[in-house]
C-alpha cells in the first residue's frame, strides 16, 4: 500500500499565491539566476515585473522573504514523498528528485548558499524551508523504522550522507550522478547502513 507523507509545517502552497504574485516570483527567480542575490533589488524585480514596489512589499516584507518564496516556488508542487513499502524504491525516488532538482537549479542554489553566509535573515528563512523538507524525509524514514526495515538509529544522519554525496558531485567535483551512481549509493551505502544492527551500547 502506498501513502503520501507531506509536510505539515507552515508552507505557502500554490493556492495561497495569486497568479500575479506567481509572475513576480518568476521574475525574481530569473533575476537571481542572471545577476545573483547581492545585485538583486526590489526595484529591479518591480521594474521587470511591471509591478509597484508597494505591491511587492504588501506580500513580502523584504528581499530575503521575496527570494525565499521565489526559490520555493520554482517547484510547482509542495515537497512530498510517497511511502510504497519498498525501502529501495523510495530511497531511489528521493535521490532522483534531489538529483534532478539540483541539475536544473544547481547554479542558482549554489549562489544562494553563498548569500546565506552574508545575510542572516535570508539564512534563517531558507533554513526553515530546508528543515521542512527534512521533516518530510524524516517521516518516511521513521515509517520504515516502525516497520522494522530500518534498524540503525542514525537514519537521519545517513540520509544527510546521501544528500552530501549528490551535492558534492553536482556542485563541486563535476562528477556524474547518473542512475547507476544513485543505485550504487542506495545498494552499497544507504541500505547496508540503514539496516545495520548496532551492538548494545554502540
Amino acid at each position: 500500500m502506498t501513502s503520501t507523507i507531506a509536510a505539515t509545517t507552515t508552507q505557502v502552497d500554490a493556492e495561497d499565491v495569486t497568479p500575479r504574485e506567481r509572475e513576480i516570483l518568476a521574475v525574481c527567480a530569473e533575476l537571481l539566476t542572471e545577476i545573483g542575490y547581492e545585485r538583486l533589488t526590489i526595484d529591479a524585480v518591480a521594474a521587470r515585473a511591471r509591478a509597484s514596489k508597494a505591491t511587492i512589499y504588501r506580500r513580502w516584507p523584504g528581499k530575503p522573504a521575496l527570494v525565499t518564496a521565489a526559490v520555493r516556488h520554482l517547484n510547482e508542487e509542495p515537497f512530498s514523498v510517497t511511502y510504497t513499502g519498498d525501502l529501495r524504491t523510495d530511497l531511489l525516488t528521493l535521490l532522483h528528485d534531489l538529483r534532478d532538482g539540483l541539475t536544473e537549479r544547481g547554479a542558482l542554489l549554489a549562489g544562494m548558499v553563498s548569500a546565506m553566509q552574508q545575510d542572516p535573515e535570508l539564512a534563517g528563512l531558507m533554513r526553515a524551508d530546508i528543515k521542512q523538507c527534512q521533516s518530510v524525509t524524516a517521516s518516511l524514514l521513521n515509517r520504515y523504522a516502525e516497520d522494522g526495515a530500518i534498524r540503525n538509529p542514525d537514519a537521519e544522519l545517513i540520509r544527510q550522507l546521501a544528500t552530501a554525496t549528490v551535492l558534492t558531485r553536482l556542485l563541486f567535483t563535476g562528477e556524474t550522478v547518473d542512475d547507476d551512481v544513485l543505485a550504487r549509493l542506495v545498494d552499497n551505502v544507504l541500505i547496508p547502513l540503514l539496516t545495520l544492527t548496532l551492538p548494545p551500547g554502540a
